[in-house]
């Protein structure tokens, strides 16, 4: 199975959001099933694309949640679901996120830098995402994304922000040459 992690900070403009929606439409139509989190921002545009595509494969994304019941509307029927992160998750988040973070966080905040490493590894934490594509403000590592982009980094896993320039260049090309062939 081909899969893609899609995530980012809930500070992305709209225009980003639309963007990432419109690219998971188009990778959904060409068999690629989406990792995500169902965080609002670039998460949720992401799922909504998938829903959005015509011909999704099943599962069309795996959605992996921090506990039981997050997001704001029901699961499309050809998503698959996890609702809690597993006990290694936790271990592989705490690894890259500084000890001293760490023991800031909340049992929320820790379960949810722990489904981010779902997010990337998939549900037994040894299948690795092809890529993430993904927004952070100015590119930075920064919050719960930045637990995404190192696990990324770490595993292998291309990451595409679209805070740069040449990633939001190259995936618009590749949004125009989708609709020009529609």
């Amino acid at each position: 199975m081909k899969t893609w992690t899609g995530v980012g900070s809930r500070k992305a403009p709209r225009h980003i959001c639309e963007m990432m929606e419109a690219a998971a439409r188009v990778f959904a139509v060409r068999g690629w099933t989406l990792r995500s989190g169902r965080a609002p921002g670039p998460d949720t545009a992401c799922e909504w694309g998938v829903r959005r595509a015509p011909a999704a494969p099943r599962p069309a994304a795996e959605l992996y949640l921090p506990w039981p019941g997050f997001g704001d509307t029901p699961v499309a029927e050809n998503h698959w679901v996890m609702e809690r992160p597993i006990p290694e998750a936790y271990s592989m988040a705490q690894k890259v996120i500084t000890d001293a973070h760490w023991s800031k966080l909340s049992s929320g905040g820790r379960a949810l830098h722990a489904r981010n490493a779902h997010q990337v590894l998939g549900p037994n934490l040894q299948d690795p995402s092809t890529f993430m594509l993904c927004w952070t403000p100015g590119g930075r590592e920064i919050g719960g994304t930045a637990t995404a982009i190192k696990l990324a980094d770490y595993f292998g896993v291309e990451v595409h922000n679209l805070a740069m320039a040449t990633t939001f260049n190259r995936i618009k090309g590749m949004l125009d040459a989708a609709t020009a062939e529609a």
